[in-house]
């Protein structure tokens, strides 16, 4: 909407501010209020820059160079190298897990598989639904966002933090960090990831009225959504050290049978 969010800032050392950078042949001079290069984001590669952008798909700022071996342009620096720390990675209502992988909300919800060919973000809209006979909240704990710059407010207990957002029609989402008891706003629902427990984050969205199926509690259905997350990065990691085992299993055997036949 109109409201706008950072995810990404590079702070300069010291006191120094950044008056104005400048793009050069080795990568982006960064330069303070008496004009003198303090800094510079430096190209990973021999080629010259030719240009800094965007990247439309994931949002990623980098350094661009054109690679005469492969005929293109490509990136010698990114910014961001973690899919979940990217704004774009996962859509609307997703969230970003610790096997990089995006889930639906709603889908961790209706305890079903993830379908490709479903908008997440139509099923779970809750565009202008203020009001507790409107909407829910649904608390995702160890779960955060990587957008900053959102409106906040300070000295608020969980509770009256997923009330605020309830309440306020232009809420779609919020943070709330128990030990400094924030409390911060976002517009959209977007960004959202797994972080390691304790923590103290909890991630709240707002879902229609009825959406967490009126047969199961909050908690229960807040604890599952966590489990199921949590089991999908257990079975990916499981599936990688069984392959690993089997490859180790194999070559010990191949090794014997050659042994054998040299034999």
């Amino acid at each position: 909407n109109k409201d706008k969010y950072s995810y990404w800032e590079l702070k300069p050392p010291g006191t120094r501010n950044i008056t104005f950078i400048e793009l050069s042949s080795t990568g982006l001079d960064l330069f303070d209020d008496k004009y003198q290069n303090f800094s510079q984001i430096l190209s990973r590669s021999s080629e010259p820059v030719r240009f800094l952008a965007l990247d439309n798909s994931t949002g990623n700022l980098g350094l661009y160079y054109y690679s005469p071996y492969n005929d293109k342009f490509e990136a010698s620096y990114q910014a961001l190298s973690s899919t979940c720390d990217l704004p774009l990675s996962c859509s609307p209502y997703e969230i970003c897990t610790f096997s990089k992988t995006c889930s639906c909300i709603i889908w961790l919800l209706k305890r079903q598989k993830d379908n490709s060919d479903s908008d997440c973000s139509e099923e779970i809209s809750n565009a202008g639904l203020c009001g507790k006979n409107e909407a829910d909240m649904l608390e995702l704990e160890d779960a955060g966002t990587l957008l900053k710059s959102a409106s906040s407010l300070t000295n608020m207990s969980r509770g009256e933090c997923t009330n605020s957002c309830l309440n306020n029609c232009k809420c779609a989402a919020a943070l709330y960090t128990s030990h400094t008891r924030e409390c911060m706003f976002y517009d959209i629902a977007r960004g959202a990831k797994q972080v390691s427990r304790g923590s103290g984050l909890s991630y709240l969205v707002k879902v229609p009225k009825g959406a967490m199926n009126g047969n199961h509690k909050k908690n229960d259905l807040q604890k599952w959504a966590l489990i199921l997350i949590v089991v999908a990065d257990g079975l990916v990691l499981f599936l990688v050290l069984a392959g690993l085992g089997y490859f180790m299993v194999w070559k010990r055997r191949k090794r014997s049978t050659d042994n054998a036949n040299s034999s």
